[in-house]
């Protein structure tokens, strides 16, 4: 028996230092060894890679500009159908003035623009001398006196105060169409609105048109207002080219006239 138990012990002996190198080999073959780095093969950092750049915000639109606003539309001119003979209509009011009974703006004969002095100094027309008796004139000359005769008695459409300022066929009248009022239509002197002047009613309808007493500039003063009527034809005086055919008109009467270039007298336009 006991010699059995030796042998036993004989045989476990000799089997451990077996399952020992059975053990080594096995975990030996699970360690993989670590290749040593090849120093020549290059070797790429471990970084990040760049990050994809944000995408740029997209510019706001620029507001579009606001269109230029329109110009004012003209005023509409209003004119009255006397029943002339002619068939002319005259305008309701003076140039520059925005109702019958105001004056409205005053032009010196020929000039298209109101100024603060009338006087031959500063007219349009003239070329040397400063009274009736010596002033020379570079247009509107009948007689070799005032300049070189051009012998034009109508005023150019440029050089007319109405046909510059309201243009559509509007003029000024000519030294005939105040002859034609006169004769075709009754005029009495009466007030508007606390202004002084002369209705002018066609004797065929009944239509009328109101001129106010709107007086005269000479140099920088205004003259005889809210007691006398000058207002410019478009026709030159040709006997003394220095004066331009008018109506003239008062509390006693209407009555055709001239006088000189140079005053600044209102200008009430007429149409067909």
């Amino acid at each position: 028996m006991q010699s059995s138990v030796h042998l036993y012990g004989r045989i476990i002996r000799g089997l451990v230092p077996l399952f020992v190198l059975c053990l080594l080999a096995a975990a030996c073959s699970k360690i993989q060894p670590v290749p040593e780095p090849d120093p020549n093969e290059q070797t790429e950092p471990n970084v990040d890679p760049t990050p994809e750049p944000e995408p740029e915000p997209e510019p706001e639109p620029e507001p579009e500009p606001e269109p230029d606003p329109e110009p004012d539309p003209e005023p509409e001119r209003l004119w009255v159908d006397l029943g002339l003979p002619s068939g002319l209509k005259w305008a309701e009011c003076n140039i520059g003035a925005d109702a019958p009974e105001a004056y409205g703006q005053y032009f010196a004969w020929g000039e298209t623009c109101p100024k603060e002095v009338y006087s031959w100094t500063n007219y349009a027309f003239t070329t040397s001398g400063n009274d009736w008796d010596n002033v020379k004139f570079s247009k509107y000359i009948t007689a070799e006196d005032y300049g070189p005769a051009d012998n034009l008695t109508a005023l150019d459409a440029a050089d007319d105060a109405a046909a510059v300022a309201w243009g559509n066929g509007w003029r000024m009248p000519t030294d005939a169409d105040f002859d034609e009022l006169k004769k075709n239509c009754t005029s009495e002197w009466t007030e508007v609105n606390g202004v002084y002047g002369r209705r002018f009613t066609g004797k065929s309808n009944g239509a009328s048109i109101f001129l106010p007493a709107a007086g005269f500039y000479s140099d920088s003063g205004l003259n005889n207002a809210g007691a006398s009527g000058y207002y410019w034809t478009s026709t030159l005086y040709r006997m003394l080219p220095f004066s331009a055919n008018g109506l003239f008109f008062s509390s006693a009467g209407v009555y055709p006239g001239y006088d000189y270039r140079c005053f600044g007298r209102p200008v009430r336009p007429v149409t067909r």
